[in-house]
């Protein structure tokens, strides 16, 4: 006998169809995150490139030289800030490029530790 609340292998059909809406919310959720990230990502054209400096009154920095963030505030907030954007530096994109990354490092590092710096890269 087979009624309306049971299917042949006996389970209910409503756990069936419990699972099937909630893996159709599961795609559409996911679906809204990825429209969401693609509004909100920042443009293609400023790839590759560093941020724009910001205005006075934040930690840094100034401006950017040879691809370095360089002029931060004389603070911890500007120290923590120079720092991470000096490891975003010697460990992004630019190590694909041998001729920028060379001139970064000789902007962030004095030239006694430059060549200590360069054999740590070249190890890595």
């Amino acid at each position: 006998m087979n009624s309306y609340a049971y299917d042949e292998n006996g389970r209910r059909r409503w756990v069936l169809v419990a699972g099937a809406g909630a893996a159709l919310a599961m795609v559409v959720l996911l679906a809204v995150a990825f429209v969401a990230g693609r509004v909100s990502a920042p443009s293609a054209g400023g790839q590759g490139q560093a941020a724009a400096p910001r205005a006075q009154g934040g930690p840094g920095p100034a401006r950017v030289v040879n691809g370095v963030p360089v002029g931060y505030a004389h603070t911890q907030a500007g120290a923590v800030a120079a720092a991470t954007n000096y490891l975003e530096v010697f460990y992004g994109p630019l190590v694909t490029q041998p001729d920028k990354y060379r001139a970064a490092v000789d902007q962030m590092v004095a030239p006694a530790a430059r060549s200590r710096l360069m054999n740590l890269a070249n190890n890595n």
